[in-house]
């Protein structure tokens, strides 16, 4: 065909509003179209591309032993109520009813489907174990759709599904599908893809790893140790702290702070360091807006997903009012009175001499001793690592942040 044949636009001005390169070439060059937010069309030439990607995957799942299949796109809510998935997962899934009132939901994953398909077939334990796989559209309602095909909303996923009667051929399977992923990613031909540890998320299970392609437009963080093989999603990558107690407690004492809020006033305020700091992070249950504070070394960010996971709810960042009981920008641990959930980070286990909010408008405290004036108190891992953390695995003060975006994802999800 001649390219004057070819259905669609080229041109060479770059959209206005394609924020990366990968975007606007592919608009520029016909490739795509835009229909809706996170919803594309795709051109010829797209599809001619996505093409050769799904046959190089449907090779590589044969080659394990995969068998294709294809599931429903549109689902009775029934199958997902089973799992308890249909009340658990979010907006993101699209749910509906037909013309008859029966609930529905549109596919985002199918693996209340491939139990369905299987469930009948898999009465004897001489049929596994087996694996089921499929190529098809899926919609999921992302909240922040962006940079073209990066996150959408609609997309093209293979999903497979395997069974079987055992842990440890469980085990030996998905190290089976993880060299499978390794080849898919060297025969497409990108070499940047890494393989991390990370967070089961919705899918659940213990064991989980994503795929993640190298790049500074990348929207998910990881954590690469320089020193040993430990890579990590910062959702799932455990930050190792070394406290360090001061040979001597001083008295608490109450310092007034006018109009100071953030931990960075506060400690330029008192001439102190943020790390001999202790400050608030406050959220709320999305269900019933009850308030969890949460205490953490003033350096430190909360990491959203290890607090939720630990919580087993949804939460969101809160909305101080005055009925709360709590004094926005001098919120602390000592004669903080109220109905909250509070938690502690490890961060703060044994510290001493810290400053803080003192729960009083205005003011802070500064000398403030863990041990000594919060008995009790239970000590997890909150935080995110940072840059020049310490690794996890060998110890050593080598850990680096760089940016990814997540092109695959395997999961133990057990029984």
């Amino acid at each position: 065909m001649k390219l004057e044949k070819l259905v669609g636009d080229r041109f060479r001005e770059r959209p206005s509003d394609c924020n990366i390169d990968s975007h606007a070439l592919m608009v520029r060059g016909g490739y795509m179209k835009y229909v809706a937010n996170g919803i594309f069309s795709s051109y010829m030439p797209l599809k001619r591309i996505t093409r050769k990607i799904e046959q190089i995957i449907r090779e590589e799942m044969d080659a394990i032993d995969g068998q294709e299949v294809q599931f429903p796109v549109v689902m009775p809510a029934s199958i997902w109520q089973e799992s308890g998935r249909y009340d658990s997962i979010g907006k993101e899934m699209a749910r509906f009813h037909d013309r008859s009132g029966s609930p529905l939901v549109l596919g985002m994953t199918h693996e209340e489907a491939a139990v369905h398909l299987v469930r009948d077939y898999g009465q004897s334990y001489m049929k596994y174990p087996f694996m089921i796989y499929q190529i098809q559209t899926k919609f999921r309602d992302e909240a922040r759709p962006r940079a073209g095909l990066i996150r959408v909303r609609e997309f093209t996923m293979k999903d497979a599904y395997s069974f079987h009667t055992s842990q440890v051929d469980l085990e030996d399977y998905y190290d089976k599908c993880h060299k499978a992923y390794e080849r898919i990613y060297a025969r497409v031909g990108l070499p940047e893809v890494i393989s991390v540890a990370s967070d089961s998320g919705m899918m659940g299970g213990n064991i989980s790893h994503e795929f993640m392609l190298l790049t500074p437009i990348g929207e998910d963080s990881i954590a690469i140790c320089t020193e040993c093989d430990y890579r990590a999603n910062m959702e799932a990558a455990e930050c190792i702290i070394q406290n360090e107690r001061s040979d001597a407690s001083q008295e608490l004492v109450l310092v007034h702070t006018p109009n100071i809020h953030t931990i960075e006033d506060v400690c330029e305020f008192l001439n102190c360091d943020e790390k001999t700091s202790c400050k608030a992070v406050v959220y709320q249950r999305n269900s019933d807006d009850h308030y969890i504070v949460l205490f953490i070394r003033g350096d430190l960010a909360v990491n959203e997903t290890k607090l939720t996971n630990y919580l087993g709810y949804d939460i969101h960042p809160a909305i101080i009012t005055e009925e709360s009981g709590l004094k926005a920008g001098y919120i602390g641990p000592v004669h903080l009175s109220g109905d909250f959930t509070v938690l502690y980070d490890r961060s703060l286990d044994g510290m001493n001499n810290l400053s803080c909010g003192a729960n009083v408008h205005g003011y802070h405290y500064t000398r403030l001793d863990m041990k000594r004036d919060i008995e009790g108190a239970e000590y997890h891992d909150f935080a995110k690592i940072q840059e020049g953390g310490i690794c996890p695995h060998c110890g050593k003060p080598a850990v680096t942040v760089s940016r990814g975006i997540e092109v695959g994802n395997i999961f133990q999800l057990g029984t």
